[in-house]
């Protein structure tokens, strides 16, 4: 027993390190936008679709690690991954130019895919019932810590050092990590394994292919990633507000940021409880409900003030992305009950496109730079208002068609 408990335990924490870097490399550099801008005497957009490139590389390469993690266990992609990660956070720490500052950050979203991709994997192979559902809270607890940590962490960073100390701090995190996994991670993909073979690429393409043709699962997928750029738009655009807008220093929107973080940990925990009392569907309408008015909000604040405020900018994020909170983990719950027998192509396909749409959102609210919060508001109410058209118009009105799909 005492065996088995410590097994466990190793496991858990690993899976909150794993989703807390994917979060961690994501926003842990926001604080240091506008000095990025100055020193590499760039457009704020430009340093902006950085984080645009991130995600396009979080999201391709979780296409591969998911079927390879199959083939060759769970353990040797994750460090390859995290490999790849820590070698891009050097790359970055040299980048002299937009481009470099650009590629390097599309490779650490390559690395960092492993940990999203392989958390979910290694969850199914090892907790079932009743304890899966416990441990798939710590995934939760582990998103809302990386995003509102990091930002603390590197504004006060940026007190003492360049912005490049956000990537050192990013570098020792991935090798310590990578030292953590390689020492203290079991394997947990022992038997089953599939070989990797023309037949196996061919029977994970044609099972995508049927995936993608499910309306249940086109709906949960748009539907919950415009949700998620709630909190997509608020890391492009928030770091100017708040700094430039605002005359804020980068550790104070660190804690500001950290609040916001907060209020997406306390919506999973409350949709954790009630999701059994009101159902995924009444939970997901009052999220996107939320988004609304918190988009609506701030527009009118932004229209009819002469001058942006502390709170009425801060206010409005934190009630949209708790918003968000009630909408994400029921989607992605949604997306892949269909699919048990194949749920990690499920889960790798859609977080591939997940974070593929969520760096379009990134893309596009990035030319909207300006220092007010009218772009933010639009934001909110646009991607709310998608949302609602694909969970509510077509995926609550009309039946998905039935779906079957191959076993691997």
């Amino acid at each position: 027993m005492h065996k088995t408990d410590s097994k466990n335990t190793r496991i858990i924490f690993s899976l909150f390190m794993m989703t807390s870097i994917s979060q961690m490399a994501l926003v842990l550099y926001t604080p240091a936008f506008s000095a990025i801008a100055l020193n590499l005497n760039l457009n704020p957009s430009a340093v902006q679709v950085s984080l645009t490139s991130y995600l396009l590389g979080f999201g391709l390469s979780q296409l591969f690690y998911g079927p390879l993690s199959d083939c060759f266990g769970r353990k040797k992609p994750l460090l390859i991954g995290m490999l790849i990660l820590a070698l891009s956070c050097l790359w970055t720490i040299f980048a002299s130019g937009f481009w470099s500052l650009l590629l390097s950050r599309f490779s650490q979203g390559l690395g960092v895919g492993a940990a999203v991709t392989l958390s979910r994997a290694i969850l199914s192979d090892h907790f079932t019932g009743k304890e899966y559902t416990r441990v798939a809270s710590y995934l939760s607890s582990g998103f809302a810590f990386g995003l509102g940590v990091s930002p603390v962490i590197s504004g006060h960073l940026l007190d003492f050092f360049p912005w490049r100390s956000s990537f050192v701090f990013l570098f020792i995190i991935s090798l310590l990590l990578l030292l953590l996994f390689s020492l203290w991670l079991p394997e947990t993909k022992t038997q089953n394994r599939a070989k990797l073979s023309l037949a196996f690429i061919s029977q994970t393409r044609d099972n995508m292919y049927q995936i993608l043709k499910n309306l249940q699962f086109i709906g949960y997928l748009v539907g919950g990633t415009m949700a998620y750029g709630v909190v997509i738009s608020y890391n492009t655009l928030a770091p100017f507000l708040f700094q430039h807008g605002l005359n804020l220093s980068a550790s104070l929107y660190g804690w500001l940021t950290f609040a916001v973080a907060l209020s997406y940990y306390v919506g999973a925990s409350i949709n954790r409880k009630f999701v059994g009392t009101f159902g995924t569907d009444l939970l997901i309408k009052f999220g996107l409900m939320l988004i609304v008015l918190s988009g609506v909000g701030l527009l009118l604040l932004s229209l009819l003030s002469a001058h942006m405020t502390l709170y009425g900018l801060l206010i409005p994020s934190i009630v949209a992305t708790f918003g968000q909170a009630l909408i994400f983990s029921n989607c992605i719950a949604g997306a892949l009950k269909d699919f048990r027998q194949i749920a990690g192509t499920a889960a790798a396909l859609f977080s591939c496109l997940q974070m593929v749409l969520a760096a379009m959102v990134s893309g596009f609210v990035s030319l909207a730079h300006a220092l007010n919060p009218i772009p933010l508001a639009t934001s909110f109410i646009v991607l709310a208002i998608i949302a609602a058209i694909f969970m509510v118009k077509i995926l609550f009105i009309y039946k998905a068609a039935p779906i079957t799909a191959g076993k691997l």
